[in-house]
């Protein structure tokens, strides 16, 4: 099984695929409808079967064998993999079976993984001091995120936000720890990472370090906005956070060489209308595109507004914090302690801070303002080209209309003209065709195989009683004029239409419907299929053996191998003396006319089942059957007597082959 785990497989894996399959209780029978979703062909399916007659077992080997040599279409279906076989289950139904081969195939990687690994992991359980450290060294975030960390009691401390613009699965918790080691000294400790479009971390440290804590903060504030620092918070106080402009860059690029004049004459075509209405499409879905950059700069300028807007009120912002910074500097001139001193030196760099990041966007959104002045020209440049050439494609439009009519007005004559040859051919042909039925059916009423309008229906009535004759067959002609050709193949009774086809110089030739075999008459297509087999979907192998004329059709139980005509009961019971339970012989009855019985063996006595025959039906009881081959039939299928079946015909042929005797001479005529 652990061979199994490779991808893809090999011829050299069959038995293993065989032996997997079988232990997931596979049902070998639907192997055909296994291998066409593996992606073999049905012909090879075909060439397997015929190769391998009722052996279904062996029909799966075989299937499996093409598949994991690749043959036909199974590259295109995943190739010979495990997953592949998986699928092809699931889409049959098979869950369980998929199931449990996913089972299997997981111990088997489990098996292989510990295998693999086992020297490994016995070294680093001898060691697990070196394996800690480097486990905690490139643990992912991902693993830490939503975990609580040990850390100071919470009402001894203060807490410290850090926003960060990392991926989880990109970073180590190393990289965290690192980072605020670096930038904060040994005063804060993590409680807390969670995750949204950023790494957020929570940190706690003493409230009698505030001051100190946020004075390395601000001096360390540079290292944390180059790894990616979003924003940082103590307490509920903000500290300092970055806030990103919206870009907004509109591509307007719009291939001008699309747009070309086709210079030129036009022919009288139509397919060289049908290509300018295309170009007229095209240009047309110009338009349409340079309407879409229009409202587009006119969304971009309606964001500008609000960016200065943005920027009008930060500005009035920075405007009345510089003056309340004035009078808290007022304030606190006469507090000389090194915390106050500290919270000023961090509100001034705040402030210049905030001075600095307006000045930026000031100059950004002047380099997009002359971008968009820019766009502006090379659209209204685009319209004027597309005016021009929009009156030029009016101008053609007006010509290629004149040329469509004048096209028009020869298509309508040409077709017309078609029109009144096909009327004369039509006259022409039906004359010839009509003498030809006439010849075909006088020729076909000679043939003892021909039935004069009997309809489908009819045939089978016909035909019932000779199932256990393959090839048996008739040709009829139903009421409204149509051939068919009804047989016997695989016991079931088949009708092919015999169809017309025009030959050359309008002569009718004929062919049944799935063959491409063409014939001058019914009767030579029928002398055909009598020497050769008929090959199309769904029938094969079968001649046409046995013609059914119509004073055959009342008397074909005489033919039956169970119906016995000169034996009488004594001698009935002779024959069936040692035959097992279910055998049994039909004979004619010693009380009369149109009266038959069956000589059945029950248990280990023979009894004797009488039945009538009335106006060519035969009645047992309360059941009527229109022929006697019915009657025997529907007792195969159903109890006659208690729980028994007729099983096993016996005639004196079958007793002679069967026990080299012969039952002649106790035979007496009833």
């Amino acid at each position: 099984m652990a061979t199994l785990v490779s991808s893809p497989l090999s011829i050299d894996q069959l038995v293993d695929v065989i032996d997997l399959l079988k232990r997931s209780g596979y049902p070998e029978t639907r192997w055909q409808d296994l291998g066409l979703r593996l992606g073999l062909h049905k012909n090879t399916l075909d060439a397997i079967e015929r190769n391998h007659p009722g052996d279904v077992s062996r029909c799966l080997t075989e299937c499996l064998s093409k598949w994991l040599r690749k043959a036909d279409n199974v590259n295109s279906k995943g190739g010979a993999t495990f997953d592949s076989l998986s699928d092809a289950l699931r889409s049959m139904d098979e869950i369980a079976v998929a199931d449990k081969l996913d089972q299997e195939r997981r111990n088997a990687m489990a098996t292989c993984i510990f295998d693999s690994h086992c020297h490994n992991l016995s070294q680093s359980l001898c060691d697990p001091v070196s394996v800690l450290s480097e486990f905690c060294r490139s643990i992912s975030v991902t693993l830490c995120l939503k975990e609580k960390f040990e850390a100071n009691p919470s009402l001894q401390c203060e807490t410290a936000t850090y926003v960060f613009d990392w991926r989880p699965d990109e970073k180590k918790l190393k990289d965290i720890t690192d980072i605020l080691s670096k930038t904060s000294g040994k005063f804060v400790k993590i409680k807390f990472i969670d995750t949204g479009y950023s790494i957020l971390i929570t940190c706690s440290f003493p409230h009698s370090l505030t001051g100190a804590f946020i004075t390395i903060l601000i001096e360390n504030l540079d290292v944390l906005i180059k790894n990616g620092l979003k924003k940082v918070t103590i307490g509920c106080c903000l500290i300092w956070e970055k806030q990103k402009l919206e870009e907004m860059e509109q591509l307007l690029e719009e291939d001008i060489d699309m747009i070309k004049v086709n210079q030129g004459d036009i022919s009288e075509d139509p397919y060289v209308l049908q290509k300018k209405e295309k170009q007229l499409t095209a240009y047309h879905s110009e338009d349409s595109g340079l309407q879409s950059l229009d409202t587009s700069f006119a969304i971009v300028t309606l964001q500008l507004k609000k960016e200065n807007e943005t920027n009008k009120r930060l500005e009035e912002k920075l405007q009345k914090l510089k003056e309340k910074y004035c009078i808290q500097h007022m304030l606190l001139l006469t507090n000389t302690g090194s915390a106050s001193s500290r919270i000023r030196r961090g509100m001034r760099m705040e402030i210049e801070e905030l001075i600095l990041y307006l000045t930026a966007n000031k100059s950004d959104l002047e380099d997009q303002k002359a971008a968009l002045a820019e766009n502006k020209r090379e659209i209204e440049y685009l319209q004027e080209q597309i005016s021009s050439t929009s009156v030029q494609l009016l101008m053609k439009r007006e010509e290629n209309k004149k040329y469509k009519a004048v096209i028009k007005d020869e298509i309508f004559h040409k077709e017309k003209k078609l029109l009144e040859d096909e009327e004369k051919l039509k006259k022409e042909s039906g004359d010839f065709k009509l003498s030809e039925n006439l010849d075909t059916l006088s020729s076909l009423e000679m043939q003892p195989w021909f039935h004069e309008n009997v309809s489908k229906a009819d045939a089978d009535a016909i035909l019932d009683d000779f199932k256990h004759t393959p090839g048996a067959f008739i040709v009829r002609r139903n009421f409204v004029g149509y051939y068919f050709l009804s047989f016997v193949h695989n016991f079931k009774i088949r009708h092919l239409s015999i169809s017309e086809i025009n030959y050359k110089e309008g002569k009718i030739n004929y062919r049944i419907s799935g063959d491409f075999l063409s014939f001058v008459s019914i009767v030579d297509l029928i002398d055909h299929y009598c020497l050769y087999h008929i090959n199309i979907d769904q029938i094969s192998h079968q001649k046409l053996t046995v013609p059914i004329s119509k004073n055959k059709v009342s008397l074909t139980y005489v033919t039956q191998p169970w119906y016995n005509k000169n034996v009488s009961r004594e001698s009935a019971e002779y024959m069936l003396e040692r035959e097992e339970d279910g055998a049994f012989l039909v004979r004619p009855s010693s009380e009369g006319h149109n009266t038959w019985a069956i000589s059945l063996v029950i248990g280990n006595s023979v009894c004797h089942l009488k039945f009538f025959g009335k106006g060519g039906q035969f009645e047992t009881g309360n059941s009527t059957f229109d022929s006697m081959v019915e009657l025997v039939d529907f007792y195969k299928q159903n109890p006659i007597y208690a729980d028994t079946k007729l099983k096993y015909p016996i005639n004196e042929e079958i007793l002679r082959q069967k026990y080299l005797i012969h039952v002649s001479d106790k035979c007496t005529t009833v």
